[in-house]
Parts: C-alpha cells; sequence; structure tokens
C-alpha cells in the first residue's frame, strides 16, 4: 500500500509534511498582506503629497515601468531558456539572470523616462507635472510601480496556495518544494518586492538632477539585479 503523501511503499514518517505546509501556507498570506500594506501606504502618502491633478501622470510611468520590465523580462527569460544541453539548474538560472537583468535595464530607463522632463530637480515640461519637485515625482512613480508588483504578488501567491492544496503531479511538485527547501519562504521575496521600488525612487530622484548618471544607473541595477538573484 502506498502512502498517502507519496508513491512510496516503504514504511516512513511523514507527521512533519501538514506542519510544514501550513507554516507555508502562513508565510505566504502574510507575505501578500505586507506587501498590499507597504503598496497602500506609499500611494497614500503620495496623494497626500502630491496635487491630484498632477498624480496620475508619474503613477502611470511607475506603473508602465512595473508592467514593461515584468513583461519584457519575462519573453527575454523565455528565449534564454533554450540550450537542453544545459542541466535544468543552469537553465533556470540562465532564465532568472535573463529576465532579471533585462527588467534591471527597463526599471532605470523607466526612472529616466520620468526624469527626462526635469531641471534642476523640478519639472518644467508637460501641464500635469510643471513646477513639481523631483521626490514628489519620484514617490508617485514608486507608487505605481508598487501597486503593479502587488496585485501580481497577490495573484501569484493566491494561484499557488490553491496548487499546493490540488491533488496530483503539480500540487505534489510544490508540496515537495515546501518540505525540501522551506519554500515559500518569507524575508527574500520581501526584499525583492522592495529592493526594485526603491532603486526606482533613487534613479529617479538622480537622473532629475544628474541626466548623465544613467551611465552609472545601468549597470549599477543589473549587478543589483544579479546580486538578489544569486542570493
Amino acid at each position: 500500500m502506498s502512502c498517502e503523501h507519496c508513491d512510496s511503499s516503504i514504511p516512513h514518517d511523514h507527521s512533519a509534511v501538514p506542519k510544514a505546509i501550513a507554516g507555508a501556507k502562513a508565510r505566504a498570506m502574510q507575505l501578500a498582506v505586507v506587501q498590499v500594506a507597504i503598496a497602500s501606504v506609499v500611494v497614500i502618502a503620495s496623494l497626500l503629497l502630491l496635487p491630484i491633478s498632477a498624480w496620475p501622470v508619474p503613477f502611470g510611468w511607475g506603473l508602465g515601468t512595473w508592467a514593461a520590465a515584468t513583461g519584457l523580462g519575462a519573453m527575454v527569460g523565455t528565449w534564454a531558456r533554450g540550450g537542453r544541453e544545459l542541466s535544468q539548474t543552469s537553465v533556470a538560472m540562465r532564465v532568472r539572470l535573463a529576465s532579471g537583468i533585462t527588467g534591471a535595464i527597463v526599471l532605470v530607463l523607466g526612472a529616466r523616462d520620468a526624469a527626462g522632463r526635469s531641471s534642476d530637480g523640478r519639472f518644467v515640461g508637460g501641464t500635469a507635472t510643471a513646477g513639481m519637485a523631483a521626490w514628489q515625482v519620484a514617490l508617485a512613480v514608486v507608487a505605481g510601480w508598487l501597486i503593479g508588483a502587488a496585485i501580481m504578488s497577490g495573484i501569484q501567491t493566491f494561484a499557488w496556495l490553491r496548487i499546493i492544496e490540488t491533488p496530483g503531479d503539480a500540487g505534489e511538485l510544490v508540496r515537495a518544494g515546501v518540505i525540501h527547501s522551506g519554500s515559500h519562504g518569507f524575508v527574500r521575496p520581501l526584499i525583492a518586492f522592495v529592493v526594485p521600488a526603491l532603486a526606482l525612487a533613487v534613479w529617479t530622484l538622480g537622473l532629475a538632477w544628474l541626466p548623465w548618471l544613467v551611465l552609472v544607473a545601468l549597470p549599477a541595477q543589473a549587478l543589483i539585479a544579479i546580486a538578489m538573484i544569486r542570493r
């Protein structure tokens, strides 16, 4: 008779499995709540500190930058999946690196676009943003980025919670990952959620004052992405 948790017919202990899965589910929900809370606080702060008529423009820049970085990163990651002669681990790392570096480049270009109509830290172009300080624009840009990231993370979390309860190969694969590697984590995904938003704020502010900083920002953000992936 096979085990109810796996296909093995050899007697073994699965008493820790329910506890591990319950802990992973709790961490996943906590992470989703914290991410939504962070995004909500930044959005509310940006609404309070920016003229309401000016807020949608930089917010849209941030949301659009997130969408472009995520979408293009996924596309490049899929393209980089080729090379069947590589091990599964090597392919997975190559996909993550290609996706992460692409997203980093788009992030910096989005920050450059957000700061592109500024002079000495103040916006001078466009009726909606004219006269706004760079920090105000950076705050709204980050709010847009975080909202997109929080929504996507929430969708992924609920999909993961549904799969982990599903019988069959898909559910068993997720449960095995929880048991053997301790996923779903909390700290690393939270860092991955916060760091790009902070980088977007820093580059938006920096590029508003020093446009040539893009030459430093591109390789620096790529290195940050690589460091986060290899953690």
